[in-house]
């Protein structure tokens, strides 16, 4: 078979096979062939993907928008316990296990890259590819492996919420288990994971372990041109949640045709954890600034595991447009309450209107037509590697914003969360790109 066809082949399974639920009734231990060299999985118990945001306690907790003011938010940032070795046979296999003896493991920062720890060593290649290309297969002899493992307890309060683990991107792929129990597995190094963990917490010491391979079948996939390097390399953090509560919601701000009001649309999607149907309300306020621009609200009997409700669909007049020039922000408050009136959680979300088109061959924003001057990036530190932290993203944008470019390209697969707001508050074009890239197939 010829490497593009199969290429295109490898793609398409990857893709049919995303939303792979469980592998019930057989252990992961002894599935074969291995999540990681199986096209056909690329995630096992994952949840699924949602809008980038946490929930807050109140509205002015909210407006700060700062993850770790959350008291839903439970950092795992820090120092893990960590060993690593040179190929899959030569792992820890039983490490997951509470009692598996690490007091002789070295420690190791999350997030990091351990290239950049003093184990291994970077790799710089464009078209050709690190290992051996054997597609599906890994190469054997080198390989390494890292093992990650800690404890933590759930914080006070928590004993009655579902519980998710948040892993913001590890290369190549998170295997994660949790007081021995096998919690689920996700490729893509550029993307968060995120795993339901409620059902095997204990009241007080977790023991998770995540177990990280440099490469796996989705390598293949990730062939870009920078230093490949390894870990867990994003914020890592525990997300307590209502049992009923907002699971992913979906902002349209636009403009009208004659580009003068603003066209505002909110649709949320409602999870219900308990057995019992619930009364609640959605309320979504639009602020510029202190004023409130508008507000809506609906009750809902959310009966099922998950509704979509669409909570507006309204007209903002005279709207402050959002450009690179003038990057117009209003901010968004959606407050979710039970039947009593109290406050279940409170969501912020930056929101800006503008339109782009393309007209006669003209790139167009907001009706005026633009002249792209842009730059590429990669998520890169000179010290840090993948790991970049806020204020280089802003010393960035800042030089960027100096040298009057407008635009950047996430060449080649998608930044961290904030980046995306950053540039928002700051006014620059994005165009993103998926974590795709084959080159090393020919």
């Amino acid at each position: 078979m010829k490497k593009n066809n199969w290429l295109l082949i490898f793609a398409l399974f990857s893709s049919c096979f995303a939303c792979t639920k469980t592998y019930e009734g057989v252990p992961f231990e002894e599935m074969n062939p291995k999540p990681w060299e199986d096209p056909g999985i690329s995630q096992i118990n994952k949840e699924k993907p949602r809008a980038s945001f946490v929930p807050y306690v109140s509205k002015e907790q909210a407006m700060t928008d700062d993850l770790w003011s959350s008291p839903f938010v439970y950092s795992l940032n820090g120092t893990w316990k960590f060993h690593l070795a040179q190929n899959p046979d030569e792992r820890p296999f039983w490490f997951f296990k509470d009692d598996y003896r690490i007091k002789d493991w070295d420690n190791i920062e999350v997030p990091s890259n351990w290239e950049l720890q003093g184990y291994d060593y970077p790799i710089y290649t464009n078209v050709t590819y690190p290992h051996a290309k054997t597609p599906p297969l890994i190469q054997k002899n080198y390989n390494p492996v890292g093992s990650y493992k800690r404890i933590f307890r759930i914080p006070a309060g928590w004993e009655n919420k579902e519980v998710f683990l948040h892993i913001g991107a590890a290369s190549s792929f998170v295997n994660v288990w949790l007081n021995e129990q096998h919690v689920g597995y996700s490729e893509d190094s550029k993307t968060p994971a995120e795993f339901n963990i409620t059902p095997y917490l204990k009241s007080r010491n977790n023991q998770l372990a995540i177990e990280i391979f440099r490469w796996c079948d989705g390598s293949y996939l990730e062939d870009q041109d920078f230093f490949r390097l390894s870990g867990i390399t994003r914020d890592t953090y525990l997300l307590a949640r209502e049992k009923q509560n907002i699971r992913d919601f979906r902002v349209n701000a636009g403009l009208d045709s004659a580009y003068t009001n603003g066209t505002f649309g909110l649709n949320v999607e409602l999870a219900n954890y308990s057995p019992e149907p619930a009364a609640l309300t959605i309320e979504a306020e639009l602020f510029d600034g202190e004023n409130k621009v508008k507000s809506f609200s609906q009750t809902i009997d959310l009966s099922d595991t998950s509704k979509v409700v669409a909570v507006a669909e309204e007209v903002v007049p005279d709207v402050k447009k959002w450009s690179a020039e003038a990057p117009n922000l209003y901010q968004m408050l959606i407050t979710l309450k039970n039947a009593d009136g109290a406050v279940l959680e409170v969501i912020r979300q930056d929101v800006g209107f503008r339109s782009v088109e393309i007209r006669n061959s003209q790139l167009m924003v907001n009706s005026v037509p633009i002249y792209v001057k842009g730059v590429d990036m990669h998520e890169h530190h000179e010290t840090t590697g993948h790991v970049v932290s806020e204020e280089t993203m802003i010393q960035d944008i800042r030089l960027m914003k100096t040298h009057n470019i407008n635009t950047v390209r996430t060449s080649h697969y998608p930044q961290p969360e904030m980046w995306y707001k950053l540039c928002n508050l700051y006014g620059l074009y994005l165009i993103d790109e998926a974590n795709i890239e084959s080159h090393g197939m020919g």
